[in-house]
């Protein structure tokens, strides 16, 4: 996992890059859920930009 996908103390979740997979994983890991695309092709899309690491936003986000 790049250095750049990060949780803030702030609760904010920094992605520059990184698949969107690897994105799910690291949400899954600093929360404790789990997370399953429903479109596997999905997976490999870039994602950058901040986001709330709020477990409801990051979910609201994702569906």
């Amino acid at each position: 996992m790049r250095d750049a996908l990060l949780f803030l103390q702030d609760h904010m979740l920094v992605c520059d890059g990184e698949t969107l997979n690897e994105a799910i994983e690291e949400v899954s890991r600093q929360i404790g859920w789990t997370f399953e695309l429903a479109d596997p092709d999905r997976s490999e899309m870039r994602v950058g930009g901040y986001v709330s690491a709020d477990p409801d936003v990051l979910i609201k986000l994702m569906l």
